[in-house]
């Protein structure tokens, strides 16, 4: 940015009007006349571009991911040369910045499977620039021209788009309020891995051992979370429990660390399914504050088994029940119960209490609503028909999530349809109700 202040107006060039009105140019021409003036300097603007910055960004703006793919490709790895005349230079490969474009010129539809190289009327200097880029459409244009000109008369080519072979036109990838539903191969692992290293972020894991969930589940879960759960990134795992002693010691990765919360027992298991949305609430307000924290919530009755990582964060993250995302809206199992805050008779998805999550700020709104409408229903002598999740699935009616996962983030082996799902990254683990419940 340069400033320049008390700039007087040359006689010569005070005839012209340029951009700026005749009233304040009809006062600067009066002679000693001075102006203080602010000018925004973006000639370098686009040479600063970081696109795994950028990328993410715009993926959280709600930009399609293969435009964001497409994207990508175009700020990274480009080959160029440069040719004046008959001379052509060493081939150079970009990754940093972009061309500063000035029209944005695409060709008419045409069947043309050969790398053709188009230079504008007016191009003194072309830029060579093949790049695959990806498009989910059924019909997609096999040649595309995007043109620039700037004060050098510089012009792009880019290489025929292809049809992406793994674009998922079998599911839903996006809501009706443009949230991602996140599913594999829809996303590139590397880029999410690169931007929340870069830009220090931590994961904080609740998770509830109860009773005799802890000998049942705690192991196994922590062991496997360990495996797969936002491997690279620092996690502080807060284990909720009526037995701290029990908690199993496990070896943790370098930068990770396992706390353990000793909480009250209570006799039936609804209640603490229920009392569990006051305790993130709590532990929030005293510990987890980081303007880089991001929460994530999840019962212990489950196992990870592939990547769950960093793709997963957002600022309001919702998961989709695997056995709920394939029906009808009439079929979802919302509270019916008029009596209840968690009453719903419309909605739009049905999510899973088993996680959730998102940034600091957002977790601890949604805790703290459920649980106060959790405890207007016990002091109406009401409880909703799947306590915590029936009034989840209210608040994200409500407050819509800016992030879906997939049922591949929590997933149902008794499920017989499993023709969505590519991997599985975590499962369900064996539920034992009689005996853990008891």
């Amino acid at each position: 940015m340069k400033c320049l202040e008390k700039l007087e107006l040359p006689k010569q060039i005070s005839g012209q009007r340029g951009g700026l009105g005749a009233s304040l140019w009809n006062t600067l021409d009066t002679d000693r006349t001075y102006a203080r003036m602010l000018f925004l300097d973006y000639s370098s603007t686009l040479n600063m571009i970081q696109p795994m910055k950028l990328i993410v960004k715009l993926a959280d703006l709600g930009v399609p991911t293969l435009t964001c793919n497409w994207i990508l490709n175009f700020l990274t790895g480009r080959p160029q040369v440069v040719k004046m005349g008959n001379k052509v230079s060493a081939e150079l490969t970009v990754s940093t910045g972009s061309l500063q474009p000035k029209t944005l010129c695409p060709l008419k539809e045409e069947r043309n499977d050969a790398k053709q190289i188009v230079k504008s009327r007016s191009s003194a200097i072309s830029v060579l620039s093949p790049i695959n880029t990806f498009f989910s459409q059924e019909r997609y244009l096999d040649s595309i021209l995007l043109s620039f000109s700037d004060y050098y008369h510089i012009s792009m080519f880019y290489v025929t788009p292809k049809q992406n072979e793994n674009s998922r036109i079998d599911v839903q990838t996006r809501t009706n309020w443009n949230a991602p539903i996140m599913w594999e191969r829809m996303f590139k692992p590397e880029l999410y891995d690169s931007y929340h290293k870069t830009h220090g972020t931590t994961v904080a894991m609740t998770v509830f051992a109860v009773g005799k969930y802890l000998d049942a589940y705690l192991r196994k879960f922590l062991i496997s979370a360990e495996l797969h759960f936002m491997v690279g990134l620092p996690v502080t795992y807060y284990v909720f429990t009526d037995v701290p002693n029990d908690v199993p010691v496990i070896q943790l990765a370098r930068g990770r660390k396992l706390k353990v919360i000793n909480i009250q027992k209570y006799d039936h298991w609804q209640d603490i399914s229920m009392m569990r949305m006051r305790s993130i609430a709590d532990l929030i307000e005293m510990e987890l504050h980081n303007p880089n924290q991001f929460i994530f919530c999840m019962d212990v009755d489950q196992e990870f088994v592939g990547r769950f990582g960093s793709e997963a964060l957002g600022d309001s993250v919702a998961l989709l029940h695997a056995h709920f995302y394939k029906r009808r809206l009439q079929e979802f199992t919302y509270d019916r119960n008029p009596k209840s805050l968690a009453f719903m008779d419309e909605g739009d998805f049905y999510y899973h209490a088993a996680i959730f999550g998102g940034s600091w700020q957002n977790v601890k709104r949604l805790t703290e609503t459920c649980y106060e409408a959790i405890m207007a229903d016990k002091e109406n002598q009401v409880e909703a028909l799947w306590q915590d999740e029936s009034h989840l699935n209210k608040y994200f009616w409500i407050n819509k999530p800016s992030k879906l996962l997939s049922p591949e983030y929590c997933w149902d082996r008794s499920i017989g349809d499993r023709s969505n799902i590519v991997v599985e990254r975590l499962v369900w683990a064996p539920k034992h109700y009689s005996l853990l419940r008891t």
